[in-house]
């Protein structure tokens, strides 16, 4: 498959459909999008790609211990009730820990600006008078929605030094000697428990000023959940970047998607295509169901003319993007019980090795020789099962 400075997810249907005999049906597209998604999970996770890598930061919140407090265990408001004097709960206050007597409890909600309550496993069990002393800390931060994995926290905030990372019970351990808030000293990863699909970062002990903690992560690619949209007609003046639909639908999934423009009577494909599109953008914000922004403004003018909206394939480029369509060409072996699925798999593996090889980033070495020698099925004039 030749390289562009694009692929979108429908490029990559299309062209395994062609791949394999030029199937055609609902079923075949069905096992296409399968075998690609699969490929999609896949190919990211086997190797540190440097792609992926990206710069995160957690920024702490200073603890909070304005006024005093009073806690009903059943007589409040609401059960395992905690009522503030002077002062204010913090928007956090929900994922916070709350210290009373030199003992920790988990707040489980913040009802208001002076109330929250006590979470059903973690509370005092008995009334504590009003006027009592307290700290509120936060010791649990999300981490990016598409975080996989991380390098060593840094401290912006303390000359860049860091807490060092433990194993999620080594962690639990040192939390079980209730240690007050202070300048964090270990910390480890865990699923966060109220966002589902995202992790979180764990402090120990929590932090007692605000700080911010720098590192650099290895991503997960972007989803793909638009294939091919085309119904109705779209323009877009000269010099402008707003995309006005007729008879369309567009949604919120559409946001970082290609849109690719044809012409008033023909739908626009890949550059390999038998229609290439006249241009293509990006769309940065769906305004509503018939209006687009796009990141530029468009080259030409286009006017009614068909359109398709797919979304990006988010791998690189050259030798990555080769073994990645490899491996698409083996799932989709694999779900077709193709006869050939041994040497697609060695097929695969060269491509592999030689994306590796070219994601060294340094010069001078071994692994940043060219993948000129990748290979594909097509390139065999013959095949013997």
């Amino acid at each position: 498959m030749p390289f562009t400075a694009i692929h979108t997810y429908h490029d990559v249907i299309d062209y395994l459909l062609d791949h394999f005999g030029g199937l055609e049906g609902g079923r075949n597209v069905k096992m296409a999008k399968r075998a690609i998604l699969a490929a999609y999970r896949s190919l990211p996770t086997v190797y540190n790609w440097s792609y992926y890598y990206k710069r995160g930061r957690v920024t702490s919140v200073a603890a909070y211990s304005t006024g005093t407090i009073g806690y009903d265990h059943t007589g409040g408001t609401y059960e395992r009730q905690v009522t503030l004097t002077s002062g204010t709960w913090p928007s956090w206050a929900a994922r916070g820990i709350l210290r009373i007597s030199n003992i920790d409890y988990d707040v489980h909600e913040r009802k208001s600006d002076t109330v929250v309550t006590l979470s059903a496993g973690s509370n005092p069990g008995a009334d504590v008078a009003s006027s009592t002393t307290y700290t509120l800390s936060r010791d649990a931060y999300p981490l990016p929605f598409d975080f996989q994995s991380a390098d060593q926290l840094r401290n912006v905030d303390k000359n860049w030094t860091w807490p060092s990372y433990v194993a999620p019970g080594e962690w639990l351990t040192a939390h079980s000697t209730r240690e007050a808030s202070n300048d964090p000293r270990l910390y480890t990863i865990m699923a966060d428990p109220d966002y589902y699909g995202t992790m979180s970062v764990y402090f120990y002990p929590p932090p007692s000023t605000a700080h911010s903690f720098d590192f650099i992560y290895q991503r997960g690619p972007t989803p793909l959940v638009v294939s091919s949209y085309t119904t109705g007609t779209i323009t877009v003046p000269e010099s402008s970047a707003t995309v006005t639909g007729d008879g369309t639908t567009f949604n919120s999934n559409m946001k970082g998607s290609v849109i690719q423009f044809g012409t008033s009577t023909d739908l626009p494909t890949g550059l390999e295509g038998l229609k290439p599109y006249q241009e293509q953008r990006t769309v940065v914000a769906v305004n509503s169901s018939t209006e687009l922004t796009l990141d530029a403004v468009v080259s030409n003018p286009h006017t009614a003319v068909k359109y398709r909206i797919s979304d990006i394939v988010d791998i690189e480029s050259g030798a990555m993007f080769e073994a990645f369509i490899s491996l698409t060409e083996l799932k989709l072996a694999q779900l077709m019980k193709d006869d050939q699925i041994p040497l697609r798999d060695q097929i695969y593996s060269n491509n592999l090795r030689l994306a590796m090889q070219a994601d060294n980033r340094s010069y001078g070495g071994e692994m940043d020789r060219p993948y000129e020698n990748i290979v594909h099925l097509r390139d065999y004039s013959t095949v013997t099962p």
